[in-house]
């Protein structure tokens, strides 16, 4: 697995035995799954109890060296851990493919089963522990600049079209998927309100996430 250059070996060393523990669980359970269905739940625990393992150390890591990262670059690096080990061991097991073939993400009911689960809440409640850590005192508020925004849209607009161009014009999913996938940024009070990827929008306020897309599609218009 890739891991972070900032991880030590020792924390990556954890990571692996909780791995080897989880596949052997996994093994041992596999044997009385009786439905494809119950393979596919048992690998979701497997992949989460290594996820959640990454996560602690990420967390560790962000509380230990204030200042280094921020508790949305400890989000990015667990989801993108998380979409990583997903492939590799749904690939190991011969479970599938388990990505979007538009995007390379995690697809969307293997995603939203993830985030259903009591493992999930757990991940949250890591992520909330970093919080007083990294609040400090709060400085002068600036106005982003209409440069920033209005690349952000173009952004957008590239990604809004190349979906479309798959022949699935008004797959919301899709576009929301595509548009963490390239690390587009959200709304500023989506954060604040719990919302921390295009993905949760879509899964959660749907039509919020498309009056964020038809919004940077009209700003990508103007000269």
């Amino acid at each position: 697995m890739h891991y972070p250059s900032e991880f030590s070996t020792k924390a990556k060393n954890r990571i692996e035995a909780e791995k080897i523990r989880a596949y052997e669980e996994f093994a041992d359970a596999k044997r009385s799954a009786r439905w494809d269905s119950d393979v596919e739940a048992l690998l979701r625990q497997c992949v989460l109890r290594v996820f959640l393992e990454f996560a602690r150390e990420a967390c560790a890591f962000g509380k230990r060296d204030i200042g280094s990262w921020s508790i949305d670059r400890i989000d990015r690096q667990c989801l993108e851990f998380l979409r990583r080990l997903t492939i590799q061991v749904w690939h190991e097991i011969g479970f599938g493919d388990v990505t979007s073939r538009y995007t390379g993400s995690i697809e969307h009911s293997t995603y939203r089963a993830f985030r259903a689960s009591p493992e999930w809440q757990k991940y949250q409640d890591l992520l909330l522990a970093v919080a007083p850590d990294k609040a400090g005192p709060a400085g002068p508020r600036t106005k982003p600049g209409p440069k920033r925004d209005v690349e952000t849209a173009r952004q957008v607009a590239e990604i809004v079209a190349r979906v479309a161009s798959s022949n699935r014009p008004d797959n919301l999913v899709d576009i929301c998927d595509a548009l963490d996938e390239q690390k587009v940024p959200l709304p500023r009070t989506w954060h604040r309100e719990g919302l921390r990827s295009w993905w949760d929008a879509v899964a959660n306020h749907p039509d919020r996430a498309k009056k964020a897309i038809q919004h940077h599609l009209k700003n990508s218009r103007l000269p």
